[in-house]
């Protein structure tokens, strides 16, 4: 049940600390005021581009955790082995990936194509819900999903204040350390379970 408990809060972490990285909102925000967007139109904007990051993401990880599941005849204690190996290795990808990252160029004409890629971060914490019923999965995605997009929308609005002149200066690589950090933690809370 500790574990269980972990994962929630873990994936609630994730869902914000990630939609808090500016690649994800900072491209709305920039073309809302070049095009001069309504606030009607920003929040829907918002609300799309996190429902579609989200799920996109939910998607993937649902379904290579399904796969690994239902198809790879192992035991459930290997499984949180290899679980534990995602969470280093995606843990490391974050932090190396944050320490990679340059200043992004908005300039592109598909400037919310960056805002709308899925990514793994949440995968490791859907596979080891795995281990529990299909219902505890499904809330931990819900949670996920809804902390995503309560988060994008609060940014979104955060944006357009005064505070907006602040989270433009956070450096999405601050979001992949933060991830990172977190994913690569869990796997050692990982490691008393059998």
């Amino acid at each position: 049940m500790q574990l269980l408990i972990t994962l929630f809060s873990i994936a609630a972490l994730i869902a914000f600390f990630h939609m808090l990285a500016p690649d994800h909102w900072l491209p709305l925000i920039l073309l809302s005021a070049k095009r001069k967007f309504s606030t009607t139109r920003k929040y829907l904007y918002s609300l799309g581009i996190g429902t579609i990051h989200a799920l996109s993401t939910i998607a993937l990880s649902f379904i290579v955790s399904f796969f690994i599941y239902s198809y790879v005849v192992i035991a459930i204690k290997i499984i949180i082995y290899i679980a534990m190996a995602f969470l280093i290795i995606i843990g490391l990808y974050f932090i190396i990936n944050g320490y990679r990252e340059n200043e992004m160029n908005f300039e592109s004409s598909n400037i919310l194509g960056i805002s709308i890629i899925p990514d793994i971060a949440v995968f490791p914490i859907i596979l080891i819900s795995f281990r529990y019923s299909l219902y505890d999965t499904g809330e931990i995605i819900l949670l996920f999903y809804i902390v995503s997009i309560i988060t994008l929308l609060a940014i979104t609005y955060l944006a357009t204040i005064s505070i907006g002149k602040f989270l433009q200066r956070i450096k999405p690589k601050y979001s992949d350390y933060i991830i990172g950090l977190i994913l690569i933690s869990l796997s050692l809370f990982l490691l008393p379970i059998k």
